[in-house]
């Protein structure tokens, strides 16, 4: 039987491998979005995206995910407002 500790790591880890899957999902929805323009994208740096990267590196993918999700439902437009 394993331990708290055990158990907690293997529930993170599923966390993490689900965002990241979800992320990147999200890539893959740009990419079409971007074809579908005919744009391509740039390489240069992104505030926020060198934000979230920060953020990942403090807390791990799944934490940088759900601190995403959460500043992006303060916005009037993720709930309709």
């Amino acid at each position: 039987m394993g331990s708290d500790s055990d158990t907690t790591t293997d529930h993170d880890a599923s966390a993490d491998a689900v965002a990241i899957a979800h992320v990147e999902q999200q890539i893959g929805d740009l990419e079409q979005v971007f074809s579908a323009f005919g744009w391509e994208p740039g390489d240069s740096p992104y505030p926020a995206i060198e934000c979230i990267h920060r953020e990942a590196k403090a807390v791990g993918p799944a934490g940088a995910v759900r601190a995403a999700l959460e500043a992006a439902e303060s916005f009037p437009h993720a709930n309709g407002g």
